[in-house]
């Protein structure tokens, strides 16, 4: 989540709880322990982002990094074992264990992998905006 005079925070960090479908709260504090780790690397004196490596510190021990751990087995369990088996693992796994199963599942495949290209899908027809139920763009600014 650092690199050299940089941090990746909420959405694009992964900070989705996959197993509540929620995500907000989680990237919010993950930009509020980035703000906290930008304000002690400037007290510091580091105006160059060399010390920004501590965010992974201040991640690991807030609650953010105990929700996600909890839930890390949940996406990778349905793509791996389908909807009703995953679903079973998931509902013992996040009911009785509390997501503190002794393992890790995970998911090899990259997400481009499963994308298909734009030419063999069908595209979309949406009706024109009708006024009532469904509006144009710019009347809706």
């Amino acid at each position: 989540m650092t690199l050299p005079g940089a941090l990746v925070v909420g959405c694009d960090a992964g900070t989705l709880n996959f197993a509540k479908i929620k995500g907000i709260h989680t990237a919010m504090k993950s930009g509020m322990l980035a703000a906290e780790t930008l304000f002690d690397a400037i007290k510091a004196g580091d105006t160059g982002g060399q010390d920004l490596i501590s965010y992974a510190q201040h991640f690991k021990a807030s609650w953010v990094f105990d929700e996600l751990y909890r839930a890390r087995n949940f996406g990778p369990a349905l793509t791996r074992f389908g909807p009703y088996i995953g679903g079973a693992f998931n509902y013992f796994e996040q009911t009785l264990l509390r997501g503190r199963s002794p393992f890790r599942l995970t998911d090899s495949t990259r997400d481009h992998e499963r994308l298909m290209p734009a030419v063999k899908s069908t595209p979309i027809d949406y009706p024109s905006p009708d006024g009532v139920i469904s509006f144009d763009r710019l009347s809706s600014v």
